[in-house]
């Protein structure tokens, strides 16, 4: 029976794993610095870089040495990099030492690491270096434009779960407000209706709920329609024979004819 392949790594749940290999405890903080997603700097004043991941050694027992790392869960984002390999230069110049972490030791073909970089793969249920990466004794100093983004991504990464929290609640508050102001306006709209037609009803004396029942609601519009174009018929005959009235008695008065006892015409 064939064995079932391995699941596959996201980038998320290898970021995980590598927190939990590099901070031991899994604690941030606790020994390192684990940042990730980290920017070469501020601002628009050089060309912008990003690192997956960096974690700086904060006691001067481990040597105080930035780590940094670049992640690959998948052979075709490896083949990527290769095609580009001066895509990581500038961390790695600035960098202590520099480690691909792979979602699968089989991602990197034999002869295709670079010779300063480790290797970083998964082992048991967490990670393993499978090459230490050597230290490199040329790395740059941190510069200010660096510093500035290496605290801005500390200060996401320490205030980003209060910030989720925070919006959450947010949405939750806003959306039941706005839920119950459509429910009040929907109940509203419904009392409406309900005493609109109870009200027909009542001066009607035609049951609309009875009539739709009966599966022809459209013939209680249709008889009402008729209703009111006659009466507005009616309303303008009489209004004519009104005028015509009035003309008549113009008439009589002009020629002197007592309206009372018209003469015989015969």
């Amino acid at each position: 029976m064939a064995a079932k392949p391995k699941p596959k790594l996201t980038t998320d749940e290898l970021l995980e794993k590598l927190q939990k290999h590099v901070c031991k405890d899994g604690q941030n903080g606790h020994g390192f610095a684990f940042l990730t997603n980290v920017r070469n700097g501020t601002g628009f004043q050089r060309r912008e870089r990003y690192a997956d991941a960096i974690a700086m050694e904060l006691t001067p027992s481990r040597g105080l040495k930035i780590n940094g790392f670049e992640l690959k869960v998948s052979r075709n984002d490896w083949l990527k990099e290769l095609k580009n390999p001066t895509k990581a230069d500038w961390f790695f110049t600035h960098c202590d030492r520099w480690f691909l972490v792979v979602a699968d030791k089989d991602i990197v073909q034999e002869g295709e690491l670079p010779e300063e970089w480790g290797l970083i793969a998964p082992k048991g249920t967490g990670l393993g270096i499978i090459k230490a990466a050597p230290i490199n004794n040329a790395a740059e100093a941190v510069d200010r434009l660096w510093l500035a983004s290496l605290l801005r991504s500390a200060i996401y990464a320490s205030a980003k779960p209060k910030e989720l929290r925070k919006k959450y609640e947010e949405g939750y508050e806003a959306g039941k407000a706005e839920g119950e102001r459509r429910v009040q306006s929907d109940k509203t709209e419904l009392e409406m209706a309900q005493s609109a037609i109870k009200n027909f009803e009542r001066e009607s004396g035609v049951s609309i709920t009875a009539w739709y029942k009966g599966g022809k609601p459209e013939e209680v519009g249709a008889a009402l329609k008729v209703v009111l174009k006659g009466e507005r018929d009616a309303s303008r005959i009489l209004g004519r024979l009104a005028r015509i009235g009035g003309d008549i008695e113009a008439l009589l008065d002009e020629y002197g004819i007592d309206k009372e006892s018209p003469p015989d015409v015969f």
